[in-house]
């Protein structure tokens, strides 16, 4: 029997997923950099589907 998790990742397996290994320390301004293309991606999202 396959559990609940297994399937929900089966049925997902169109999205993409970038996996990479965090640096030691990040400085304020990438994790500033990482805030506005994350939010301007959203922003992006939102928009078609209000469409």
């Amino acid at each position: 029997m396959t559990d609940t998790k297994e399937m929900a990742l089966q049925e997902e397996e169109n999205i993409a997923l970038k996996v990479t290994s965090p640096p030691s320390s990040l400085s304020r301004e990438q994790m500033l950099a990482d805030t506005d293309l994350f939010l301007a991606e959203f922003a992006l999202d939102y928009k078609r589907m209000s469409e």
